[in-house]
């Protein structure tokens, strides 16, 4: 709430929509704005609110828009997924040596 306090109602969902769709296909977002709108599920009308969002929270490079934030959660998320992957494999290493 810190970071998005200042938002109205609709960019926060605008917000919220895009990091999940970030978060979903862990890849960046794509900066065309007709793909932007589909996604955040803008009508023509909301188009102010979604580039609000985009230059409040995203970043353009190489074609493509990154977020510091969700790209730390992303690789957060992975490194869990890795050390939980490697414990499983030592107990069922344990469980079945014989």
């Amino acid at each position: 709430m810190r970071d998005t306090g200042h938002l109205s109602t609709l960019q926060h969902g605008i917000y919220t929509l895009l990091m999940w769709h970030y978060y979903t296909t862990k890849k960046p977002l794509p900066v065309d704005t007709n793909q932007l709108s589909r996604i955040a599920r803008v009508t023509a009308d909301e188009i102010n609110d979604l580039e609000f969002v985009i230059t409040e929270f995203f970043q353009r490079k190489e074609e493509k828009l990154y977020s510091k934030r969700i790209e730390y959660e992303i690789a957060e998320a992975k490194e869990r997924h890795q050390k939980a992957v490697k414990k499983g494999a030592k107990g069922a290493a344990k469980r079945y040596q014989s």
